[in-house]
């Protein structure tokens, strides 16, 4: 069916009342929104198999049957996952195994490390980053004025051992810089 035959019905329709043409082409436009996307993810399916495919044969030589397959029913982020990991690979099977579908022949170790359980651990590191982050900037606020912004800059950069260090020396140090040396 074509758009023009598609707008002809809904015109129809409308004029004998059985529907609202407002109401029809929202829905229309709803179900066409939600084709694209899915049209999006498959595309992005596609791609990340086929770069996969083609980066794994090239470092790791010819493909065993049983990589292909889990690299065909990966989801899009289990796949992502894989791409972003590629540079990291050992082998085939660390690749393809490292990020999202647990290997079904691989120990517990290899199990924590689904998708859940890594996005879990990022989730729970950036919490304690932007914590930490927000007691040393009231902690320098209140005993030394307001942070300027290569302060903040460097409270940003820093990882959360070293922002931990800086909140307990900004509790007793005498200047922001000495806190954060």
């Amino acid at each position: 069916m074509s758009l023009r035959s598609l707008e002809r019905l809904i015109d129809t329709l409308h004029v004998k009342g059985v529907i609202d043409r407002k109401d029809m082409l929202g829905a229309i436009d709803r179900v066409a929104q939600d084709i694209r996307r899915e049209g999006l993810i498959e595309g992005v399916k596609t791609e990340a198999r086929a770069t996969l495919m083609r980066v794994l044969s090239l470092r790791f030589g010819q493909l065993e049957d049983w990589v292909l397959d889990r690299v065909y029913h990966a989801d899009v982020e289990t796949l992502r996952g894989w791409v972003a990991g590629l540079a990291r690979a050992k082998s085939a099977r660390d690749a393809v195994t490292s990020w999202g579908m647990p290997d079904e022949t691989a120990d517990e170790e290899d199990f924590s490390h689904t998708l859940g359980a890594k996005l879990r651990e990022e989730g729970l590191r950036e919490g304690q980053k932007a914590l930490a982050s927000d007691a040393l900037v009231s902690v320098l606020r209140a005993r030394f004025g307001e942070p300027d912004e290569s302060a903040r800059a460097r409270i940003r950069a820093a990882d959360i051992e070293t922002l931990r260090t800086w909140v307990d020396r900004a509790l007793t140090a005498r200047s922001a810089a000495e806190a954060m040396k």
